[in-house]
């Protein structure tokens, strides 16, 4: 896959970012996964995928895959890969914002001061803020209520499978 859509010198940071992606992805479908509703058991507690997304994105995985990323982003010799960049760009930016959400959260209620309330809602307001641009708003030509903007230059390719906002931001 990485071969084919990153074609230049963008292949190695990109293998590099989905190879960590698909280690973190498999403690998830190889033995957490087993426990979903689907294999007919029931879930411990209410906020599951809240507490996957901290367990599965840790801070020494973000950092890392936002290395690989923009070292790939700097390596970019075409505009077919800059494009799909851009993509995978977008969506690791909300992954990486809802991991922080959920890790300044938890330290919120370990620790529930006025600077870690702060550090979460500002970091809440940054992530709004960075996914809040790449919908459309309601009675917009073309658009049905805040649904995901087309990614430019690359017209048939929608951020989070054009799925609306109010699926997409915590609200």
């Amino acid at each position: 896959f990485c071969s084919a859509a990153f074609v230049g010198r963008a292949c190695g940071p990109m293998k590099t970012f989905f190879e960590r992606l698909y280690k973190q992805i498999a403690v998830y479908s190889d033995v957490l996964g087993t426990h979903e509703p689907g294999w007919g058991a029931s879930r411990a507690h209410e906020n599951y995928n809240f507490n996957m997304i901290g367990y599965l994105y840790t801070p020494e995985f973000l950092a890392a895959a936002e290395s690989d990323l923009s070292q790939a982003e700097k390596l970019a010799d075409s505009q077919r890969v800059k494009t799909r960049l851009s993509l995978i760009r977008v969506e690791f930016n909300y992954l990486k914002g809802l991991a922080s959400i959920v890790h300044l959260y938890r330290a919120y209620q370990i620790r529930p001061t006025q600077a870690s309330r702060d550090a979460l809602l500002d970091a809440i307001d940054q992530w709004h803020a960075g996914i809040d641009p790449l919908f459309g708003q309601k009675g917009e030509k073309g658009l049905s209520g805040y649904l995901t903007r087309p990614i430019p230059g690359w017209p048939g390719m929608y951020p989070f499978n054009g799925h609306p906002r109010g699926l997409v931001a915590l609200e």
